[in-house]
């Protein structure tokens, strides 16, 4: 109401202006030019401040919406990498699997794991399509080293003692070398192979392997690596200790000898 007002009596005044300016030619109407022309910058000033704030929120809107779609397709191209490389390391171990398969021409059977205790002390269990053709005993390879053995069989269903379990007692021998003893399990310890006699040669990095000497395991299966000998004054025994050469924690496929 108020702006409707003032504008009214600018009006008036300059209509008055013109009146007197035609009778008079005194010059109000370039004086109210003058007057007002500042009036006009201003508003045009503002407006196109206002109009490059409003412009500026738009290119900030851009921004953030281009900002969103890189993180977007970075986050594709990331889970993308993942799958490739999930994938390049299954297609290793496959390759792997086949070639010591071919190499032993062991009969093997696949298997998923489906659970673990996290200590590992329970050993982990296993499906498979097919329990008809494994025997309790029966060895079990990852990435073609030997893990554990099959312990209980129910159904289709699996569990699996591995090889660093305080109960496992496997007979090794060190490879291309004569020199045999009995791979034990130390939980959260590793292996050691015992009863090798004081005499007998052994250095750190052999590889010790399965000797094939009773039981159904089948010689030849890596079980670790030495890495560290103690002979001990007054015993006939050397204290080996053994690298394994999995992580039992980061498995998710086996292969099972079949009977």
């Amino acid at each position: 109401m108020k702006k409707k007002f003032i504008f009214a009596v600018i009006a008036i005044i300059l209509s008055l202006g013109i009146v007197f300016d035609f009778v008079f030619n005194i010059g109000i109407i370039k004086l109210a030019g003058n007057v007002f022309t500042p009036v006009e910058l201003v508003f045009t000033t503002t407006g196109s401040s206002i109009s490059g704030f409003f412009g500026g929120l738009g290119n900030i809107g851009n921004l953030q919406t281009e900002n969103n779609d890189l993180k977007n397709k970075l986050n594709q191209a990331l889970s993308e990498n993942a799958i490739l490389a999930e994938s390049k390391k299954e297609n290793d171990s496959l390759t792997k699997l086949l070639g010591f398969q071919k190499s032993t021409g062991l009969n093997l059977l696949p298997g998923i794991i489906t659970s673990f205790d996290p200590t590992l002390s329970s050993g982990i269990n296993v499906f498979v399509d097919d329990s008809s053709q494994i025997s309790v005993g029966s060895a079990v390879i990852a990435d073609g080293y030997l893990v554990g053995r099959v312990s209980k069989i129910s159904s289709n269903n699996l569990n699996i003692s591995l090889i660093i379990d305080s109960s496992s007692a496997i007979p090794a021998s060190i490879k291309s070398k004569n020199v045999t003893g009995i791979s034990k399990g130390l939980i959260g310890n590793g292996l050691i192979l015992d009863q090798v006699p004081q005499g007998d040669e052994v250095a750190k990095g052999d590889l010790v392997v399965t000797s094939g000497l009773g039981g159904n395991i089948p010689a030849g299966i890596i079980l670790g690596r030495v890495s560290d000998i103690q002979k001990i004054s007054g015993s006939i025994f050397q204290q080996i200790r053994l690298d394994p050469m999995v992580e039992f924690s980061k498995i998710r496929k086996v292969m099972i000898v079949k009977k």
